[in-house]
């Protein structure tokens, strides 16, 4: 099973917790929506964490142009956001998002919406 995921966020401290929470699995890093379509064409995660608000493209910019194009469409998207309003959450699922996590978030709760989204089990589950 393809377990690379490829976490998007412009805040570093974000990203370090996500490696921490998410050890088990093989971490890309980028920090803006350019460089998020860049590394998924490079290398072909079977998971995107994206931040909604970061510079050059934002998230909702990201998921449309992987949206559109047959080859990346089907990559599920796991969607962050400081903001957790309902025209932010309904703004991610009009857009194909496969799920969504308001920050901060546990690192334990990250962890099953990531191993629900890939089914993996959960240890001890």
């Amino acid at each position: 099973m393809n377990k690379k995921i490829l976490v998007v966020d412009d805040d570093e401290t974000v990203r370090e917790l996500i490696r921490a929470a998410l050890r088990s699995y093989d971490i890309v890093e980028g920090t803006n929506g350019l460089e998020a379509l860049e590394k998924i064409s490079t290398e072909h995660p079977a998971l995107l964490l994206l931040d909604v608000m970061m510079p050059k493209m934002n998230g909702f910019e990201v998921v449309e142009a992987l949206k559109a194009n047959p080859e990346t469409a089907e990559i599920p998207i796991l969607l962050m956001s400081a903001r957790g309003d309902s025209g932010t959450l309904e703004r991610g699922q009009s857009a194909g998002v496969h799920s969504y996590i308001t920050k901060p978030f546990s690192p334990r709760a990250l962890l099953e919406k990531v191993d629900n989204i890939l089914g993996a089990q959960l240890p001890g589950g």
